[in-house]
């Protein structure tokens, strides 16, 4: 599987200040020989937003990434939900769907139901216009029909 993700560059302990993009490729069917030692990034997340010291900064992080995404009119949803503070698994949580719902979302492969597009907007407390101009430029910059 094929993913764009995000590198911190300098990290301290109550702050991110510089971050790269990075296309990453991933092969679901080959685990780390020494997994007993591994966690799960949605886990550490989880464990690093336990403390409000963390979370504060992990939102900050969030917020300066949809910063750097804002030359980036495929990731207009994204950009949204990051300037929410909000990761994809909450985002998921909030508005009752699947992450990997929302990632296909983010990455422009499914047609959306108005409910849908609700449940995002309400989940990330912006009004429905904003989703519905997110998924616009996003289609437009895929050169993607916007309606059927």
């Amino acid at each position: 599987m094929n993913y764009w993700g995000f590198q911190p560059t300098n990290v301290t302990e109550s702050s991110v200040s510089g971050v790269h993009m990075a296309h990453v490729t991933v092969d679901m069917a080959r685990t780390h020989p020494d997994s007993s030692h591994s966690i799960a990034i949605a886990d550490l997340v989880a464990e690093r937003e336990r403390d409000p010291r963390k979370q504060a900064a992990i939102f900050r992080a969030r917020q300066k990434l949809a910063g750097v995404l804002s030359g980036a009119p495929e990731c207009a949803l994204a950009r949204l939900r990051l300037q929410s503070g909000l990761s994809q698994a909450r985002l998921a949580e909030l508005s009752d769907l699947k992450q990997p719902y929302v990632a296909r979302i983010e990455r422009g492969e499914d047609d959306l139901m108005v409910s849908t597009i609700q449940k995002l907007a309400d989940a990330m407390k912006v009004a429905l216009t904003l989703v519905f101009e997110a998924i616009e430029i996003m289609r437009s910059a895929r050169g993607t029909e916007t309606t059927k």
